[in-house]
């Protein structure tokens, strides 16, 4: 979906915007245009496996990757590897950068979730909100889909509060009488 730019809300109602234009994605098709696009390029793609180890190959110059985990295909011998797992990644945790220190040293996480809402009144703008109240240390949003969608979801320190507070968000705000849905990718059936 094409957009307008992007428009920052701030708790006292002042609007900031930013007018680049742009398009929306719809992440699950994209992500599955990217796979087929590599497979025709001649990459692999396993599904149904879960990453647990991997080591770096170095034979006076880098050689790849040995990687291990449960699935069929284990150990599988890669020269590029793209762990899309999320935050808790096993490329943050088994990587090391060159002075020998993990890339996700801390191991800190933030809360982020979001809701499908139908019939979102928007203007063509991504709307991000620096509302402490609802998301310290974080933001919310609203990032318009095809046909009347959007998504609307927040990031947080406060992982506990996530949900609690992205349901006063919604209750407290224009959005409180749009009805959920779950997305296309996460339908049964």
């Amino acid at each position: 979906m094409r957009v307008h730019g992007i428009r920052v809300i701030f708790p006292d109602g002042t609007e900031k915007c930013l007018t680049e234009e742009g398009y929306v994605l719809e992440k699950h098709l994209f992500e599955r245009w990217i796979a087929d696009e590599a497979v025709s390029a001649g990459a692999r793609l396993n599904l149904g496996h879960k990453l647990t180890s991997m080591e770096r190959v170095d034979n006076g110059s880098f050689g790849g990757w040995i990687c291990d985990g449960k699935g069929d295909q284990f150990p599988i011998h890669a020269k590029i590897v793209i762990d899309a797992s999320g935050v808790a990644a096993v490329c943050s945790k088994k990587v090391m950068k060159q002075d020998g220190s993990p890339l996700n040293e801390q191991g800190k996480v933030v809360a982020g979730m979001q809701y499908e809402l139908v019939n979102v009144p928007t203007d063509g703008y991504l709307d991000f909100y620096i509302w402490p109240e609802y998301a310290e240390k974080g933001y919310l949003w609203m990032i318009p889909k095809c046909d009347g969608r959007a998504n609307v979801g927040l990031v947080t320190e406060d992982r506990p509060r996530a949900k609690k507070a992205l349901d006063e968000f919604i209750d407290n705000t224009h959005f409180k009488e749009l009805e959920q849905v779950l997305p296309p990718w996460k339908e049964k059936g």
